[in-house]
């Protein structure tokens, strides 16, 4: 089990998302449509791991047979279990599991090798034993399934996240440490890592497709909201929070100033990027 992760997702690191769920959606909207277009549901009986407030797995059910949206986070789970029962769709469940061993002989109701495809956005990056996750996923899937997810390419090419960290660094304590490689945001970055683990689980025909776009932080809205979300954020919090109140207001005047030179009268946009992946079970 992947416990760190399961205490992660069901403590401090959930209450973001939960909070905000639909301004996660309308900033991550871009690379959620980019896995619609590569998947071409029609029919399909989907996977959806990492399935966080449901996002993706009540935008792809209208288009397929049945869909299970799995993740190991009750809160966020709660989120997409009120959309399902306010959207009128009938071929959606939501069931809390880790990845890593998802359907144990606990799970009665599901059964291995019934799914057509397995898709995810940005849910893919958090196992502390990816082989074994995605050799697990991969049992979960007909022969000659398919997966397509979101995951993010490495921070240099996040100008979201990076340039607002730089421009408050100069105010702060230094960050700490870079963990070491392991479950995280980027732990997918790496095209080579990606075409390595989903070769060693199973899966052929991989390809990585770049997805470099706009992004919004917290989505469309006002500097002021843009400043708000990205300051309550987990990353902005670890290097805010440890700082003085005077450098703090300093970083957040910095930040600020970074956001309005960005904003486009609808938003505060970025440029971000992601790797869109798909492979084939073999």
């Amino acid at each position: 089990m992947n416990e760190a992760q399961i205490e992660r997702w069901n403590g401090s690191e959930s209450d973001h998302w939960f909070e905000n769920a639909d301004r996660y959606d309308a900033q991550l909207a871009p690379f959620l449509a980019a896995v619609l277009e590569t998947a071409r549901i029609d029919g399909d009986a989907v996977l959806d791991v990492g399935c966080g407030c449901g996002a993706l797995s009540l935008a792809v059910a209208p288009a397929a047979a049945l869909v299970t949206g799995l993740d190991i986070s009750a809160p966020l789970l709660s989120v997409a279990r009120d959309r399902l029962a306010s959207s009128g769709l009938g071929n959606v469940e939501f069931v809390q599991g880790d990845a890593q061993v998802w359907p144990t002989e606990a799970d009665s109701d599901a059964a291995r090798g019934q799914f057509n495809i397995m898709v995810s956005r940005f849910g893919l990056m958090f196992f502390d034993d990816p082989v074994r996750a995605f050799t697990n996923l991969r049992s979960n899937l007909r022969s000659g399934g398919r997966t397509v997810f979101a995951c993010w390419q490495d921070l240099g090419q996040q100008q979201w996240l990076l340039e607002p960290m730089v421009a408050a660094a100069p105010f702060l304590p230094p960050a700490p440490p870079a963990p070491p490689a392991g479950p995280g945001m980027f732990a997918l970055a790496d095209p080579a890592t990606v075409e390595s683990v989903l070769t060693r689980c199973g899966f052929g025909s991989v390809e990585l497709a770049d997805c470099s776009t706009s992004l919004s932080p917290g989505g469309p809205g006002t500097v002021d909201d843009a400043v708000e979300f990205f300051a309550s954020t987990g990353i902005a919090r670890s290097l805010l929070d440890p700082a003085p109140p005077d450098a703090r207001a300093a970083a957040i005047d910095a930040v600020t100033t970074l956001f309005t030179e960005r904003h486009d009268g609808t938003g505060v946009n970025m440029g971000s990027a992601a790797w869109i992946v798909s492979a084939t079970a073999a």
